[in-house]
């Protein structure tokens, strides 16, 4: 029986190993910030579950992710040797330690102690203490009045849920409100100190120059006068034709003008003619015909 033979192992440098590691903490950076944004969306008692069922890495990746979330700038120290430290953040030049306990059941006393001289001896200002347990009433009395911040599941929980900067959003609002009022008052100072390029007469000065120069016409000053108001008012409209009457055209009319009757006299000699001279048979008084 032949024995198979194994190759052995290379060596890695050492460059070689740091790169190996860098490859592997980004590795676990990505899957603690996709972890916490899949949690982040869950309710509080899903999420809660999520984050104790989690491996321990990834619960110190993620812790990691939060705080960055916050504004912190996070290193991750190596799993051995790293005495109580799992997180090493700073912000705006304060150096805090961050332990990391992800399991059920409760935080007790000497974990808050070992923190405590953990931060001592890192020269950090504060201490973290982020787990998914409870904190026993008596390290939380041992806790008091020390740079020692105790973050159980509880609150673990609405810090992941709340959403990235909740915290710091009132301080981002001040600060906008606070660079507006600013920028006003600067606005008005410099339009009332007089400056030429704010000043009235410098506006009109370059209307003028860009605008036409056209010679005012002269307006005559006409003095109101007041006119009662004109109601129309309808005027009913009179016949102005004279009525024609028609007269009778005389018939033979003579010299005179008088009329004359159709034997060829007038009405008024044909009157003082006689009977007999008019042709008619005169009659007597008795009747009879003379």
């Amino acid at each position: 029986m032949t024995k198979r033979k194994t190759s052995p192992t290379k060596k890695l440098t050492p460059q070689e190993k740091k790169k190996k590691a860098d490859q592997y903490n980004k590795k676990l950076r990505a899957q603690g910030k996709a972890e916490l944004k899949r949690i982040s969306r869950l309710s509080k008692t899903r999420a809660l579950a999520q984050l104790k069922a989690m491996d321990p890495i990834v619960f110190e990746y993620l812790t990691a992710a939060l705080f960055e979330r916050k504004g912190y700038k996070t290193h991750l120290t190596v799993t051995s040797g790293d005495e109580g430290v799992d997180v090493l953040a700073t912000k705006n030049f304060r150096k805090t330690v961050i332990q990391c306990k992800r399991y059920g059941g409760s935080v007790g006393q000497p974990t808050i102690r070992d923190l405590y001289g953990t931060m001592q001896h890192n020269k950090a200002a504060d201490a973290y203490l982020v787990t998914t347990a409870t904190v026993t009433k008596q390290a939380q009395e041992w806790a008091k009045g020390k740079p020692i911040h105790l973050v159980d599941g509880y609150i673990l929980v609405n810090w992941v849920t709340e959403g990235p900067n909740k915290s710091n959003r009132v301080w981002y609002w001040i600060g906008g409100a606070i660079l507006l009022a600013m920028g006003l008052v600067g606005i008005s100072l410099l339009m009332s100190s007089g400056l030429p390029f704010f000043s009235s007469e410098t506006e009109t000065e370059v209307t003028a120059t860009i605008a036409p120069t056209e010679k005012p016409m002269p307006t005559e000053t006409t003095i109101p006068i007041e006119t009662p108001p004109v109601t129309a008012t309808s005027v009913p409209a009179t016949a102005t034709a004279k009525p024609t009457t028609a007269t009778p055209k005389p018939v033979n009319e003579g010299s005179e003008g008088q009329p004359v009757e159709e034997g060829g006299g007038s009405i008024d000699e044909g009157i003082k003619q006689t009977p007999t001279q008019r042709g008619l048979t005169p009659v007597d008084e008795g009747g009879s015909v003379r």
